[in-house]
């Protein structure tokens, strides 16, 4: 491949296509993802939604408001929203070349943004009762402990009030493979041949923490001299990127619950040539999952938020 541009390749009588998404910034040179008859498998492309949550109304995904005056009562505005909810969860760990799990550890935070100036408390109330007791959540000092055990997430009386337009961190949590009785998400299989690379990722259907991926993607680093060249990618997509090449996995879960990549070398290479291999992942279903959310002030009024989710990896690899 040329340095300093992303490739595409192929097999000569097939044409190729560009890959979509709205999580990866663009190229600065055009590419093409594989096209192949022959591939085996499904390739999905995750829908490209967007989710609004007021405690007055909720947009639904289905139907688009009638009127502008909606929409803007619904998107995420600083003079219109009181607090922002931002749930963030961080997955990092080490996978070996046989792709057996040597460690897994998740991290999940819970912050809170007061946009209303004129608030002095806020109070978060939880449906979801069935919380898994797995993730060991932590209340902060200066929040009430005892509502929380009836799922509300308030400040203790007589606090005072929190700075607005600054994150406070509410909840966090984890969760790791040493706590025991955990399942990894997903399983990863790998072969290594003396002129071929084989791998497969399953979703795991033996662990409940992890819903579903929105995409995972694997960036091997493979030098130029190796003449790799990519046989099969079913139930994925292949990419031809400087130095290596990326495997993306779009929407892993019980829809899309594997997924194959094989690569050919022209000549001879060595584990060490293709580890370690980056894993990056991307998914708004969260292992802490509160069900629907009420927001209130310290009068027990509704307050308008807008609340986000995701998971994303940090630190996670195969070497």
């Amino acid at each position: 491949m040329v340095d300093g541009d992303k490739k595409k390749f192929s097999k000569p009588e097939e044409p190729l296509f560009n890959i979509e998404t709205s999580n990866l910034s663009k190229p600065s040179v055009d590419f093409e993802k594989l096209s192949m008859k022959e591939v085996k498998g499904l390739q999905l492309k995750p829908a490209k939604q967007k989710y609004f949550f007021s405690s007055r109304k909720q947009l639904s995904k289905e139907k688009n408001p009638k009127s502008d005056e909606s929409i803007a009562e619904l998107a995420f505005n600083l003079l219109l929203e009181d607090i922002y909810l931002n749930l963030e969860e961080r997955l990092s760990g080490l996978i070996s070349s046989s792709g057996n799990w040597k460690s897994l550890e998740l991290k999940g935070v819970l912050k809170v943004t007061l946009i209303n100036k004129k608030l002095k408390n806020f109070s978060i109330e939880v449906s979801n009762s069935s919380i898994d007791p797995k993730l060991n959540i932590k209340i902060p000092p200066s929040f009430d402990k005892k509502k929380w055990s009836e799922g509300i997430v308030t400040l203790k009386e007589g606090l005072g009030q929190f700075s607005d337009g600054k994150p406070i961190e509410t909840l966090k949590y984890g969760i790791s493979l040493s706590s025991g009785n955990i399942h990894p998400p997903f399983k990863l299989t790998t072969w290594l041949g003396s002129n071929a690379f084989a791998a497969e990722i399953e979703f795991n259907p033996q662990q409940s923490l992890f819903p579903k991926f929105d995409k995972i993607t694997l960036i091997f680093s493979v030098m130029d001299n190796l003449g790799a060249t990519v046989k099969d990618f079913s139930g994925s997509e292949a990419i031809a990127v400087k130095n290596g090449y990326k495997w993306e996995i779009n929407s892993l879960g019980p829809d899309n619950p594997s997924a194959t990549l094989e690569l050919e070398f022209k000549k001879g290479f060595k584990v060490e040539d293709i580890l370690p291999i980056e894993i990056e992942i991307e998914s708004q279903k969260t292992c802490l999952n509160f069900g629907t959310l009420i927001a209130k002030d310290e009068d027990d009024r509704p307050l308008s938020f807008k609340f986000e989710s995701g998971v994303a990896s940090s630190n996670l690899r195969i070497e």
